[in-house]
């Protein structure tokens, strides 16, 4: 499983997971394009004429108090939303480079992550920098006085987090 980490801010509340459980990487496309052949025989492709958003979906092991914050953080979103204040929180995805076309179009990760790397003359690769909300409340599973396990559903707000 990646190395990395995912950071989730919310006005005075972090918290940072990292320990995934699996082998996937918890950053994927929510619906991408669905190429199909027709009855003659033509190519045609479903899908969206926009950039598609990320959905995270994770297990990660946390410490109790890590588990704490990060249900505080998702009651205060949800307490956001339902009173139609911006509700989106700022996440930092460190597992995967997100790649795209030169120039960024988003916020870098942090040092030590902070390097994007030249991928081909016109694309490039980097930790970047989200607004998510959450999919689904987070799912607490008990393993021991110690530890914790999160089940974890967040998905693209639909504005960047701006190249500064």
């Amino acid at each position: 499983m990646s190395t990395g980490y995912l950071k989730l801010t919310l006005g005075e509340l972090t918290v940072t997971l990292d320990g995934f459980q699996g082998e996937d990487f918890p950053r994927a496309k929510v619906e991408p394009m669905r190429p199909e052949t027709s009855a003659l025989g033509s190519f045609i492709s479903y899908g969206r004429f926009y950039e598609d958003r990320h959905l995270w979906n994770c297990v990660a092991v946390i410490s109790p108090e890590k588990a704490r914050i990060l249900d505080a953080l998702y009651w205060e979103h949800h307490r956001l939303r339902r009173t139609f204040a911006p509700a989106h929180f700022l996440l930092i995805d460190t597992t995967q480079p997100f790649q795209e076309r030169s120039p960024r179009t988003r916020a870098i990760a942090p040092a030590p992550f902070n390097q994007p790397t030249t991928v081909a003359t016109s694309f490039i690769s980097y930790y970047a920098q989200f607004y998510a909300w959450f999919d689904a409340q987070p799912q607490f599973t008990l393993l021991g006085s110690r530890h914790q396990s999160v089940r974890l559903s967040l998905i693209e707000y639909s504005d960047k987090v701006p190249v500064v």
